[in-house]
């Protein structure tokens, strides 16, 4: 599929696609198939008007308040919606696009007189600038960020807070480990101007292999497992998320002695379908993840 610059002011490297191209492994049919449309930051925020993040100190200050709360120990079910509400107040963070991928095909047309389903856009403008010291690495970051996001498709939670700050968390965590370890100081230099729910990547462990990611994406392209009728389906979600994951994050950050009930509520959850709590706690953590 063709990359093509709409009117960003930016020459970007000729080889930087094929250096894009030569990191991927999974997510290399993404790049095949979805056009990526390079654009100015007028036309980016017409696209992808600026957004509000999550201030990482009013999250850790939040979540210090949230964990002290005696109630929330021990009836978490019925506390998290007000947890999730005061972690809602933590929204100051205003930034803007640097890139997106969208499903919205009138969009696309407009911008680029193209009819395609879906599309990548990124703007040069906000990479290649005094903020970023390699942006050579942080343009092919954003674009495997964003192939992330059209490997899953459009995911019908991302609307939600909580499905937002898993699935950009998940993204950024997925374009990190493509690095090597010398790259990886740009990136986090690009990362620290992002909102909490971008820096909250680390609790995916993304410095591990690429593919040990995979099954995450394909899982959360299922919008995570609970859409499936197969009860082995559960069974590896169990196994390979909730107790690598969520378990590590109530027993390591939270100090919780017992884990058991926690388990339990969750298989409930699973059992009538009834998942936003378990969403919004692992949301949460990521969020957590973010601060520090």
């Amino acid at each position: 599929m063709f990359r093509e610059n709409v009117d960003s002011g930016v020459k970007v490297p000729a080889n930087i696609w094929n250096k894009v191209g030569g990191r991927l492994t999974y997510l290399a049919t993404a790049y095949t198939n979805v056009p990526i449309y390079l654009v100015n930051p007028d036309t980016m925020d017409k696209i992808k008007p600026p957004e509000t993040g999550y201030d990482p100190e009013c999250v850790k200050r939040s979540m210090e308040k949230i964990r002290g709360s005696e109630d929330y120990r021990r009836r978490y079910a019925e506390t998290i919606e007000k947890a999730w509400e005061i972690l809602s107040e933590c929204k100051g963070i205003t930034y803007s696009m640097v890139g997106v991928y969208t499903e919205d095909a009138h969009k696309i047309r407009e911008h680029t007189g193209e009819n395609e389903p879906r599309a990548i856009f990124i703007c040069p403008e906000r990479i290649y600038n005094s903020n970023h010291s390699k942006p050579d690495i942080v343009f092919q970051f954003v674009v495997i960020h964003e192939l992330a996001h059209a490997y899953q498709g459009m995911c019908k939670d991302y609307s939600k807070e909580w499905g937002k700050v898993i699935e950009e968390s998940l993204a950024n965590a997925v374009a990190y480990s493509h690095f090597e370890k010398k790259e990886k100081n740009a990136i986090l230099e690009h990362i620290s101007q992002q909102p909490c729910e971008y820096k909250g990547y680390t609790f995916w462990n993304p410095d591990s292999e690429p593919r040990s990611l995979l099954h995450l994406l394909d899982f959360w392209r299922e919008s995570l497992p609970f859409h499936s009728t197969s009860f082995r389906y559960y069974e590896i979600f169990f196994r390979e998320f909730f107790y690598t994951y969520i378990g590590r994050a109530i027993i390591e950050r939270c100090g919780w002695p017992d884990i058991k009930p926690l388990v339990y509520e969750f298989s409930h959850y699973i059992g009538d379908k009834n998942l936003e709590h378990f969403y919004k706690l692992l949301a949460m953590e990521i969020l957590r993840a973010g601060t520090a």
